[in-house]
């Protein structure tokens, strides 16, 4: 729970080694920036010098974290953080979400220092691509548009209940003052759009340098500033492409008029997959049926789908199209959810919130069951066929 994390976090922090789960088995580890961490990590595990070991990265500290531990992390290493709570901006799509469609999504981290990391030639960051790449010839940054500007909340996310009902007024009283705002600067000027896009561009070229051969995804979705997507592509950063968020002027963007460099996909691990999606606008009403057909409609738009009948099964009719028009869209990557694979209905996470089932989902059955299940055989044939139709595999 929270409460061993930030056990955990602390014990990190003071230079101590702690035990965590993995997928598979337990392990051992430390901060890599504590003095003789890494020495006092191969002593414990008896591990030759010349043996490697995993240094696990993320794009952001993923803790939901209280003031004392932001601030031992601002006061640790090269004081590349800052005291202050990064998330996204409000967001009408998420209607299950009320916090957020009102104050956007607090995440609870703290904020980069990019004055400071300059000043070290960026070498923090260097160091974490570095990492990666000694792993992965292919990696996505989360929120790429944090690297332009950053959406900040003047309190934790464990107050977003009592933020919730609040009017404007009212949360300046409790903040004294204070607001929601994006840093270093918002996009309201084209002035700010300008610096916002040059400095983003500054630090996106440092992660290319570190990157080398390896290429990199920027996950560019939400509030879209105009210049963010042609500024990717500019750097040669592939960002997403969600059939069913692109719609502009009412019309439906056509898989032939997506660009090369672009990822496609139904859903990330922030949306329901499509049977889900299936179930809440069909298969009984909800407060949010209407907008879950309207989605569905601009995906069978997308995929050029056709009612043959007054009855339309997802899965005999409705997914066969859909998936072969993700495979023939442009995109130089197509992705598929494994819950969209296997045609399942749960989801990884709810953006903005600290759910207990947020990352928690695993595979019910095992990848020897599922080889052996009939029906996932039939869909596996489905899905390699229409990947070689495609001309992707």
């Amino acid at each position: 729970g929270a409460g061993g994390r930030r056990a955990a976090l602390d014990a990190l922090l003071a230079g101590g080694i702690v035990a965590f789960p993995t997928d598979t088995v337990y392990g051992i580890g430390v901060a890599p920036s504590a003095t003789d961490g890494i020495e006092r990590l191969f002593a414990a595990k008896s591990r030759p010098p010349d043996r490697a070991i995993v240094v696990h990265v993320s794009s952001n500290l993923s803790l939901p974290l209280d003031d004392a531990q932001c601030e031992a992390i601002v006061r640790s290493g090269l004081q590349l953080l800052k005291v202050g709570i990064d998330g996204a901006p409000p967001e009408t799509h998420f209607k299950d979400d009320q916090f957020t469609v009102k104050w956007g999504q607090n995440w609870g981290i703290p904020l980069y220092r990019w004055d400071a990391m300059r000043a070290g030639n960026f070498d923090w960051w260097r160091q974490r691509v570095r990492a990666i790449c000694q792993s992965f010839h292919l990696f996505r940054i989360d929120h790429v548009l944090g690297f332009y500007r950053i959406y900040a909340f003047p309190w934790r996310p464990r107050q977003n209940k009592k933020f919730l009902p609040l009017e404007w007024n009212q949360m300046l009283e409790r903040t004294g003052g204070r607001v929601p705002h994006f840093i270093p600067r918002d996009d309201l000027t084209p002035e700010n759009c300008a610096a916002n896009q040059r400095e983003g561009e500054e630090y996106l070229r440092v992660v290319l340098d570190g990157a080398g051969d390896a290429r990199v995804i920027g996950e560019d979705l939400g509030t879209v500033p105009d210049y963010v997507r042609p500024s990717l592509r500019s750097l040669g950063i592939a960002g997403f492409k969600i059939p069913q968020w692109e719609f502009y002027h009412g019309r439906v963007t056509p898989a032939s008029e997506y660009e090369r460099l672009s990822v496609a996909t139904y859903a990330t691990h922030d949306h329901p997959p499509l049977r889900a999606l299936w179930a809440e606008a069909f298969e009984g009403a909800r407060s949010t049926s209407d907008q879950t057909r309207f989605e569905l409609e601009k995906i069978a738009t997308f995929a050029g789908f056709k009612r043959t009948s007054g009855s339309i099964d997802f899965e005999k009719d409705f997914y066969p199209v859909v998936m072969a028009a993700l495979f023939n869209c442009e995109s130089w990557i197509a992705i598929v959810m494994i819950t969209d694979l296997l045609v399942r209905k749960y989801r990884f996470n709810v953006p903005g919130t600290a759910g207990s089932g947020n990352w928690t989902r695993r595979m019910q059955r095992s990848v020897s069951e599922l080889r052996a299940s009939k029906t996932e055989q039939r869909r596996m044939r489905l899905i390699r066929e229409l990947l070689e139709k495609s001309g992707r595999i």
